[in-house]
């Protein structure tokens, strides 16, 4: 009998918890290869330059970029320092409303299972009733753990410090 809230406990625990990504590895180019153009990004030279501009492509020698006045500029990789962009954190809600839910609806169902003739034992109202409370819950986790936006590292030369 206490295996559906067991089941439900552990679909909480596994949803609540943040995934481990790996942080960016020093000297590797994968992410800064991986961009799309038009990507906006944020480039640190070994020069003290620091400059926001538009990912054009990459290849094995540099990178292309596009400028503020339509330019292209290619720079080379043993030129650069540092690549970052600006990331808008609005999934981060999206994940959590949708987690929240999930979790919320397969709470409701593991409480409406263990009552008789109650309210407590319609499987719809209490899936409803609960998958909202959990879509509201995620999302306002979701909001509150982010911030509006924040910076993620795509490349940075092995040995610099990992300061803005």
């Amino acid at each position: 009998m206490r295996t559906p809230i067991f089941v439900a406990q552990l679909v909480v625990l596994a949803c609540s918890t943040t995934p481990l990504l790996p942080d960016v590895v020093p000297g590797r180019w994968e992410k800064v290869d991986s961009l799309k153009p038009g990507d906006e990004i944020v480039l640190e030279l070994q020069s003290g330059e620091k400059a926001e501009v538009v990912f054009v492509s990459s290849n094995p020698e540099a990178v292309v970029l596009g400028t503020d006045s339509g330019k292209r500029r290619t720079i080379t990789k043993s030129e650069i320092v540092r690549v970052s962009r600006v990331v808008k954190t609005r999934q981060r809600e999206l994940l959590g409303l949708g987690i929240g839910a999930g979790a919320g609806v397969a709470t409701g169902l593991a409480i409406s299972s263990r009552f008789d003739e109650t309210f407590f034992a319609r499987r719809d109202l209490m899936a409803l009733s609960c998958g909202g409370i959990g879509a509201l819950t995620g999302y306002l986790i979701g909001r509150g753990a982010s911030r509006p936006e924040h910076e993620e590292i795509l490349f940075r030369r092995a040995g610099s410090p990992d300061v803005k």
